[in-house]
């Protein structure tokens, strides 16, 4: 326990009102046993990829997710019925399926249909989001494990689920 509180034990101005009990005798407080202190440690997300991988394998790691991304809007520009709602903003892809005729109400729950037909494959997994008060398919392609394969998977559940709500 004393290695771990000495890996993490900060002082600073910031923090001189945090009293630390394991200074006075007294039980260990949590806050001296982790980076996050009282928040989450957000920054270890880059910082651990970077200092594993180094700056160059990170880029070109990064480079696919983004160039999958812009693949992906492209192929879902070419689907019937599906609208691409904004130009991929770093990896993010956001669009909705659309029918003819069909109020916002109606767009939303086949929406909705639609993620719960594509998730429960349990192939891949996709969001909700809402843009300009449009409910929409939201797609993050950053995790190591997403590759083309992943997204023609995507691609592949959407079309069944499409075809099956425009089949009732």
């Amino acid at each position: 326990m004393a290695d771990l509180e000495a890996a993490h034990l900060a002082h600073s101005d910031y923090i001189d009102g945090v009293v630390h009990l394991s200074e006075e005798g007294g039980a260990t407080n949590a806050a001296d046993l982790s980076l996050e202190m009282t928040r989450d440690f957000r920054g270890i997300r880059a910082w651990f990829p970077l200092k594993l991988l180094g700056a160059a394998r990170f880029r070109e790691y990064l480079d696919e997710k983004l160039d999958l991304a812009r693949w992906l809007v492209g192929r879902l520009r070419s689907v019937e019925s599906v609208e691409v709602i904004a130009e991929p903003q770093l990896s993010v892809v956001v669009f909705r399926v659309v029918k003819a005729n069909a109020t916002i109400g109606d767009i939303a729950e086949l929406n909705q249909r639609i993620i719960q037909r594509i998730n429960a494959r349990g192939r891949v997994h996709v969001a909700e989001t809402n843009v300009k008060g449009r409910y929409a398919i939201r797609i993050c392609v950053l995790s190591f494990r997403a590759h083309r394969r992943q997204l023609e998977m995507l691609l592949e559940d959407l079309g069944e689920a499409i075809s099956a709500e425009f089949m009732m």
